[in-house]
């Protein structure tokens, strides 16, 4: 459980690889702290049970299926993310669909401890704001 509380409420995220690991516990942050939340990972019941996580707990989340390091499938996410999620830039939008994959991190720590400071860069003193941040597989803006 997060040691800060972050107030997002009317702010949108969407979150590739949030089926598991770092990206659902971000997905994860992001529901709880207010954030309406669409979360992205391969087409698979992991995806299915994720939203239904989040869901139960009461998070507005939404899934957008897709393989982000795919050039045509990405352009189709940041589309429908841009449309799912008013409030989402179409300039974050568009950096999705341009996204190179980037080299993993090695982890040390849990999942969690990741996501909260994903969260506070993301919710930062609005001199942050649309950035990807790339983590364990993620992606380079």
């Amino acid at each position: 459980m997060s040691v800060i509380r972050f107030e997002l409420e009317r702010r949108r995220a969407l979150v590739t690889g949030a089926a598991s690991g770092i990206g659902l516990a971000t997905a994860r942050l992001f529901a709880r702290s207010g954030a309406r939340v669409a979360l992205n990972d391969l087409p698979t019941p992991a995806l299915d049970a994720a939203v239904e996580l989040l869901r139960g707990e009461g998070g507005d989340v939404i899934a957008i299926p897709g393989d982000v390091g795919q050039a045509s499938t990405s352009r189709e996410i940041a589309r429908r993310a841009a449309d799912a999620l008013a409030g989402l830039t179409r300039e974050l939008a568009r950096g999705l669909a341009a996204a190179r994959t980037a080299t993993a991190l090695q982890r040390v720590g849990q999942p969690e401890d990741y996501a909260e400071v994903i969260v506070y860069l993301c919710a930062g003193a609005g001199y942050i704001t649309g950035q990807v941040v790339p983590v364990t597989g993620g992606l380079f803006l």
